[in-house]
């Protein structure tokens, strides 16, 4: 395979994995005639070791589904500890809870706890009788 070959091999491999990521409202704009697609060159920096980057759909909501089942909120800490901000931030949006870019990884890992398990947890607490 040629140099070139290569190269616009693996630039459709990014296409592709740029479309997977987004949403299926997301995708049903995309498709119609007043939104255009743009692409933006950005340097990616790897995740720390140990950290991971979850990008698809698929694997947030197989993070989001095993936050959902934890039975403690130390369960779900450790669950997000090995993820990086920008899964973090994915996981986030997936639940649909806002936060801002400056936030540190902490700062979303104890966000997005409380907007899952903790939320679970303080509801079952109430519910309980005295």
């Amino acid at each position: 395979m040629s140099t070139l070959a290569h190269t616009h091999k693996e630039l459709l491999r990014k296409i592709s994995e740029a479309l997977e990521s987004l949403d299926p409202a997301e995708l049903e704009k995309l498709a119609r005639p007043e939104y255009r697609a743009e692409i933006v060159v950005k340097r990616v920096r790897s995740a720390r070791f140990g950290e991971q980057d979850i990008s698809s759909h698929e694997l947030v909501a197989e993070l989001v589904g095993k936050l959902e089942h934890s039975e403690t909120r130390a369960q779900a800490e450790q669950l997000l500890q090995s993820q990086t901000r920008d899964s973090l931030q994915a996981v986030l949006r997936a639940i649909d809870v806002p936060f801002q870019k400056k936030h540190s990884k902490e700062d979303l890992v104890e966000i997005v706890v409380e907007n899952t398990i903790g939320f679970r947890l303080r509801s079952e607490a109430i519910s309980r009788p005295g």
